[in-house]
């Protein structure tokens, strides 16, 4: 499998791979940043990676072309049991101005080098919460100071826009995965694309101050991860940066930034469920019946009316409106387990 990878900067995509590549010796990364910035030292143009996008767009052209150009070369190379990942970014916001950061020939030459040799080939957007990737590029010289977390915001998203396009474009799969979900996430969607994948949906607002109620929930979700690839809201936590819950400077969101950070985790989420083959409930609280999730309940409506099966645990009396969104509902963990499992 060829995976190709992107994510901008300070989303923690190197990071991920690394520990990726520490933990399973089947993969392969090739880095086109890091590729070009050895190609322009042997040609005696070096740079560095604080300036690497100050260069002329014609040089930066054909440094990013030699880098393609050595992958595609890699590719007949690969052990049908390995996985080959190209790690490049879709796009640059450099000086106010976005940029792409790859070359349509090459990525048409990719696809067709893939058909030719029978290697599956998949799209993978890394993201994460936003004040975390702020942090990351404050504490590097390139980027330090350079974007504000409106800039960030509109970078993230229009990074995952231009790669699912292309993999639309070319036919192939695309997912957005966090880099907070472990790195066997991405393995089990390169090595067993077959493996059924889930969202989970559960009412977090409504468990903020019940860590046992959460716990419970990450054990839920641990416990899936077992047998299948599960997508966990929670692994972006955009909303709860903003509101102060991180030991980050949440005075940075301004009243625009606000308003895309609304409407980005509702567009993420929806994603999220649009790549997953059904969403899993998991609505439990202590005591009487609780309100309903507005979220949780958004998320049903959406993967039932594009024909993906909702199966919740809720152990309360249900509202003709839930179920007609909920494909089957369980009263318990265990009863909502084994008829997964099946």
């Amino acid at each position: 499998m060829i995976i190709v990878c992107t994510g901008i900067s300070g989303v923690g995509k190197r990071e991920y791979l690394s520990s990726l590549q520490q933990e399973h010796q089947q993969v392969r990364i090739h880095d086109v940043g890091e590729r070009m910035l050895r190609l322009a030292e042997k040609l005696g143009t070096p740079t560095s990676t604080e300036k690497i996008l100050d260069m002329h767009e014609g040089t930066l052209t054909a440094l990013r072309a030699a880098a393609m150009e050595e992958f595609i070369g890699e590719m007949p190379k690969a052990n049908p049991s390995e996985l080959l990942l190209l790690a490049t970014h879709a796009c640059f916001r450099w000086r106010g101005t976005l940029t792409l950061g790859f070359n349509p020939y090459y990525l048409k030459k990719i696809t067709k080098e893939a058909e030719a040799r029978g290697q599956e080939l998949l799209y993978v957007c890394f993201t994460d919460t936003v004040g975390k990737i702020w942090a990351r590029l404050q504490a590097t010289k390139q980027w330090r100071d350079r974007l504000g977390i409106e800039e960030i915001l509109l970078w993230r998203d229009e990074e995952a826009a231009l790669t699912k396009m292309i993999a639309q474009y070319e036919e192939k799969g695309f997912y957005l995965v966090p880099t907070e979900e472990p790195v066997q996430t991405l393995v089990q969607l390169g090595s067993d694309p077959a493996r059924k994948k889930i969202y989970v949906a559960y009412p977090i607002t409504l468990l903020e101050g019940k860590p046992d109620l959460l716990g419970e929930v990450r054990t839920f979700i641990q416990e899936l991860r077992q047998q299948f690839i599960v997508f966990d809201p929670m692994s972006v936590q955009d909303i709860e940066w903003a509101m102060g819950k991180f030991k980050l400077p949440s005075e940075l969101v301004s009243e625009t930034g606000w308003r895309y950070i609304d409407d980005q985790t509702v567009a993420r989420d929806y994603q999220l469920i649009d790549q997953s083959d059904m969403v899993v409930v998991y609505y439990k609280t202590n005591g009487a019946p609780p309100p309903m999730s507005f979220g949780v309940l958004s998320e049903m409506m959406h993967a039932y009316t594009n024909n993906k099966p909702v199966y919740a645990l809720f152990p309360y009396g249900r509202s003709p409106f839930f179920k007609y969104y909920c494909t089957k509902a369980f009263p318990d963990r265990d009863s909502l387990l084994n008829f997964l499992s099946r």
